[in-house]
C-alpha cells in the first residue's frame, strides 16, 4: 500500500515539510545543508499520493548518526484535511510502522530525536516484542518549552498575558534591565562566535572542529536567507549576553546564547524578553525555546512560562 521513494528535489522538500503538521526549520534542506554528515530525503506514499516524508542523518559507514545541531530530525505528516480522525490516526500507525520497518532493512544503527508533533511511537516500541531487550529501541524522552506568541502586544508588552505568566523573578530583571538603561542591538556572527568561543574555553567544553564548523555553516546560511538575528545587549557599550534566534513559517527557536563571566544578573533575561519582541514583529506565533533538558538551562527557560512539550529520541543498534 505504501511506498518509499528517495526525492532529491529540496524545493518540493522543503515545501512538504512547511505543509506538515511537523513544520520545524530542523527538517529544512537549507538547514540540513549545513551539516557535515550524509544527508538523504524520503517520501512515503499512498499510491500516488505523498502522506509524509523523512530525513537520515548517517555517517559513512551508514549508520543513522546523532548530530549536536539536528534538534528534531526523522518523520513528518501530511493531513488530508478529509480524512477522519480516526482514519488519520490508523494512517499514522501504519506509515510508521513502514518506517521502522525500512529503517531496519537499512540501518544498523539508528539515533533519531523526532519532532513533538510525533505521539505514536508503539511500532517501534513493539519491535521485537518478543525478543531480548537489547535487539529493542531504547526510547527517551526529552522535552522544550513552546511560548505562545499569536495574542502578544508589543505595545502593552508589561500587561500582557505573556509577561504575567513570568515567574517574579524572571518580571523583576527584565524591568530592571530596561531600567538600568541596557542597550539592545541586532548584533553580527563573528562577534557571537568569539563570545561564544570564549565561553566555551571558560568552561572548558571540548568542541569538536566539525561541530564548529557546522555552527558557522548554520549561522552564515540562515543570516544569508534572513532567518537568523544575533541579539545583543550592552552596559557602557560592552556586550553583557548574546542570543541566536532563527524563524521560518511562523515558529521561531532559540539557537545559541552566551555572555561574559562577570555579567549582571539580568541581562540574559532582558535579552531573551527583546527577543521574544523582535520574533513578534516577525509573525512569529510559536518560540521553540528548543531544550530544557538540563538543571540550569531548564530553570531559565521554564521560568518564561511556556508550555512544557515532551519530544521522543529513538536509539537502536543491531549488534
Amino acid at each position: 500500500m505504501y511506498t518509499i521513494e528517495n526525492i532529491k528535489d529540496e524545493n518540493k522538500w522543503d515545501e512538504l515539510v512547511s505543509k506538515s503538521e511537523n513544520n520545524n526549520i530542523f527538517l529544512k534542506s537549507y538547514y540540513l545543508n549545513c551539516l557535515k554528515d550524509n544527508i538523504n530525503f524520503f517520501i512515503i506514499k499512498k499510491k500516488e499520493e505523498i502522506t509524509s516524508g523523512f530525513v537520515v542523518i548517517s555517517d559513512d559507514n551508514n549508520n543513522i548518526i546523532e548530530n549536536l545541531f539536528s534538534i528534531y530530525s526523522g518523520i513528518f505528516f501530511i493531513k488530508n484535511k478529509k480524512m477522519k480522525s480516526s482514519a488519520y490516526n490508523s494512517q499514522i500507525f501504519q506509515i510508521l510502522e513502514h518506517y521502522q520497518n525500512f529503517l531496519n532493512e537499512n540501518y544498523e544503527k539508528i539515533y533519531i530525536p523526532l519532532s513533538p508533533e510525533v505521539k505514536d511511537i508503539r511500532p517501534f516500541q513493539w519491535y521485537n516484542y518478543h525478543l531480548s531487550k537489547d535487539k529493542k529501541y531504547l526510547i527517551d524522552i526529552k522535552y522544550t518549552s513552546y511560548l505562545n506568541l499569536k495574542n502578544f502586544n508589543t505595545n502593552e508588552e508589561f500587561n500582557s498575558n505573556l509577561f504575567q505568566n513570568l515567574s517574579d523573578t524572571r518580571k523583576q530583571n527584565i524591568k530592571y534591565g530596561f531600567k538600568n538603561n541596557l542597550d539592545f542591538c541586532e548584533g553580527d556572527t563573528e562577534t557571537f562566535m568569539n563570545l561564544y568561543l570564549e565561553s566555551v574555553k571558560r568552561q572548558n567544553i571540548d568542541i569538536k572542529p566539525k561541530q564548529l564548523l557546522e555552527m558557522k555553516n548554520i549561522l552564515s546560511s540562515l543570516r544569508k536567507k534572513k532567518k537568523l538575528q544575533v541579539i545583543s545587549c550592552q552596559l557602557k557599550k560592552k556586550i553583557e549576553y548574546s542570543i541566536v534566534i532563527c524563524w521560518d513559517d511562523n515558529k521561531g527557536y532559540y539557537l545559541f546564547g552566551t555572555g561574559v563571566e562577570k555579567r549582571q544578573r539580568y541581562s540574559a533575561s532582558a535579552t531573551l524578553w527583546y527577543s521574544i519582541k523582535f520574533l513578534k514583529d516577525k509573525h512569529v506565533e510559536i518560540f521553540d525555546l528548543e531544550g530544557i533538558n538540563s538543571p540550569s538551562r531548564g530553570s531559565f527557560k521554564t521560568s518564561f512560562g511556556g508550555n512544557i512539550v515532551p519530544y521522543y529520541v529513538l536509539n537502536f543498534n543491531m549488534k
